[in-house]
């Protein structure tokens, strides 16, 4: 149990909860917020979904079903600071996890919401994978991350044209402040978005930097591209971890990193075939594709 020195409230910390129980006591802060809707319905909201993290730094998963939504969202902002309690916990352990906790929240009607005051420390509310680590597969790969790192290419965005839906699809490369590269792969607005800000500003010799929320990693290329829902990208943005890289690529020495860091950008977009994309993979016999355990 953590102890609240400014109200004498105890908490429980969020590393720590779990399904036994369901009276548990957290404070908590909002780190994203998002709306999930139907994949055949895009336009109907299915939940409210948050990241929550405690003063300590864990993280938590919280959904607010859709009938609940009218009750609970107007308490909610990103960067509020909130003591939740009389929830439920329901499993998060699968093949695909927004946050490391085994479990996630969910709310009832009876859940009970109060306003506290903010953390008295900053607790870092970013999941950063280092591109080695990304390469070597060395983290828990069901987990989403944050990503951050330079836009060095890109292909023209992509629109594939599936089933009578238009998908829009931007393969890159980005990399790190010590010159190691990694493929992304954005999709939708995503896509959408890059391309839009590479054409207008085309004419510029400024780096551009991506800092992408909830990313996931394809263990297979490897390949890091944006999750379903709850993804966020900001593209140079006045942002602290931005401002902190673009500040250290500046420091660098321009003799050593002038070749390296040569950008070929381009926001021309092409009409594909669904199997354009997937034929720019290598092609390999069942029994050619390596064990996962050899991969890391």
């Amino acid at each position: 149990m953590a102890a609240n020195n400014a109200d004498q409230v105890v908490f429980d910390k969020v590393a720590e909860i779990n399904a036994s129980k369901e009276s548990w006591n957290i404070r908590v802060k909002v780190v994203m917020l998002w709306k999930p809707t139907y994949i055949n319905n895009p336009n109907m909201v299915a939940s409210l979904d948050m990241i929550l993290i405690d003063q300590e730094g864990s993280r938590i998963q919280a959904t607010i079903k859709k009938n609940l939504i009218p009750v609970f969202e107007s308490l909610f902002d990103e960067g509020a600071v909130r003591e939740i309690s009389n929830f439920a916990m329901a499993s998060n352990e699968s093949e695909y996890m927004l946050v490391p906790h085994k479990h996630k929240i969910n709310f009832y009607k009876t859940t009970k919401v109060r306003v506290s005051t903010d953390f008295v420390d900053t607790v870092d509310p970013y999941h950063f994978i280092s591109f080695p680590d990304l390469l070597a597969r060395n983290f828990d790969t069901r987990v989403a991350f944050d990503f951050l790192g330079e836009v060095v290419s890109t292909d023209p965005m992509r629109v594939i044209v599936e089933y009578g839906r238009e998908k829009r699809l931007m393969n890159l490369v980005a990399q790190d402040l010590s010159g190691t590269r990694i493929a992304v792969a954005l999709w939708g607005s995503f896509a959408m978005k890059l391309n839009t800000y590479i054409s207008q500003h085309n004419n510029e010799t400024a780096p551009v930097i991506i800092l992408l929320r909830l990313a996931k990693l394809k263990i297979w290329v490897p390949q890091v591209g944006n999750c379903l829902f709850g993804s966020r990208l900001h593209i140079n943005d006045d942002m602290p971890q931005i401002l902190e890289f673009k500040s250290n690529l500046n420091a660098l020495d321009t003799n050593v990193e002038s070749s390296s860091r040569t950008s070929q950008l381009n926001s021309d977009t092409v009409v594909a075939n669904p199997e354009d994309y997937y034929l720019r993979f290598q092609i390999k016999n069942i029994d050619e594709i390596p064990d996962f355990n050899e991969l890391v």
